[in-house]
């Protein structure tokens, strides 16, 4: 599911000829479908909160309010997942996200602590209270880096490579990539977005795992109290022995 595979398989089916290159290509219609692609990709984004987009961050703490620049620690972030910033060695939660409002309140107040809260403003993380240093955190948050880089298969924001891959499926973009060349070109392409929602309606729900839902509460998978007995053919016993 390369950059070039997904061009050359929607340029056949739009009646376009195959490529041999795009990326950095000199062919206008071969840079407009790199520049769709990339349109694409930046929608799906922020179409849904995809797991197939979720990283985990990890920092360290230093004795300071301000704990560093929030795109160094977690690269990509669109939000912190709510309640996933943990402070493993202290074994507790980080609380969180302060509104301006309370962050100021509480700096004037000198009322900070006695667990760490946090914020982000200007690109920044700050805790309050200071923590200690040295302390390690983590944090789940969702990010947006989709492509896959060919050299190293690190994640990254744009296409800049025909061998690059990507977190998302192969057919929706694809079909994004249809309506949307045909819809630059003053085409029909209707019938095209309507394949296209359907499809993305279905991967939006089948994206991460879903829990079984039960009417009468829990999940139905809890273990209860009695005794375990493992399936087999057991004798009977008259409790003379």
């Amino acid at each position: 599911m390369t950059t070039l595979t997904i061009l050359n398989d929607a340029a056949l089916r739009i009646g376009l000829p195959q490529m041999s290159a795009a990326v950095g290509s000199t062919d206008p219609t071969a840079l407009q479908l790199v520049a769709l692609l990339q349109e694409e990709l930046n929608y799906l984004i922020n179409a849904n909160q995809w797991t197939i987009l979720d990283q985990e961050a990890t920092f360290s703490t230093i004795p300071t309010e301000y704990q560093g620049e929030i795109s160094t620690i977690a690269p990509g972030l669109r939000f912190i997942l709510n309640n996933t910033i943990w402070n493993r060695d202290l074994r507790r939660p980080v609380f969180g996200p302060l509104s301006p409002q309370k962050w100021q309140e509480l700096e004037a107040m000198q009322l900070k602590g006695p667990w760490n809260q946090f914020r982000i403003r200007g690109g920044k993380l700050y805790f309050l209270p200071a923590p200690a240093t040295g302390h390690t955190c983590y944090f789940e948050y969702a990010g947006s880096y989709p492509v896959i880089a060919a050299a190293d298969s690190s994640y990254k924001a744009r296409v800049t490579l025909d061998t690059d891959t990507f977190l998302f499926v192969e057919e929706v973009l694809t079909l994004g990539l249809i309506w949307r060349f045909k819809g630059q070109k003053g085409f029909d392409y209707s019938e095209d977005r309507d394949k296209y929602n359907r499809l993305l309606l279905d991967e939006v729900a089948r994206d991460g795992s879903k829990p079984t839902l039960n009417l009468v509460g829990g999940t139905g998978h809890e273990l209860v109290p009695g005794i375990m007995v493992p399936t087999g053919s057991w004798g009977l016993s008259n409790g003379a022995e």
